[in-house]
């Protein structure tokens, strides 16, 4: 995530914007190694740091309840980091190989 953007939105406070984070506290995609958010990082704070008007840290089912409340009636922008579990389920990762890749596009397209 571009976090940056985050103050280039607070800036602007548009009145329809909702962003919604998954956070495992973990980064899946390159092994499961734990994230900022694992270390006490607070992204709701830095949203709110940012200038959002509205930011959220959910937990418990309650408070997604709660978002889906809000949701109806959006009214700022609104950030929201909601707390997943962290257990791994199974994926399919892309693939990664260049001559895979190649032959998989010409194959495609109907070329040997």
């Amino acid at each position: 995530m571009g976090i940056g953007s985050l103050s280039t939105i607070g800036i602007l406070k548009p009145k329809n914007l909702l962003i919604i984070v998954l956070d495992n506290e973990h980064f899946g995609e390159t092994g499961m190694q734990k994230s900022h958010t694992f270390h006490a990082v607070d992204l709701a704070r830095i949203a709110s740091a940012s200038g959002c008007p509205k930011s959220i840290l959910i937990s418990d089912e309650t408070s997604l309840v709660e978002l889906l409340e809000i949701k109806k009636t959006l009214s700022c922008f609104t950030f929201a980091v909601i707390k997943v579990s962290q257990s791994t389920a199974p994926r399919s990762l892309p693939m990664v190989e260049g001559v895979k890749i190649q032959k998989r596009f010409r194959r495609s397209l109907g070329l040997k």
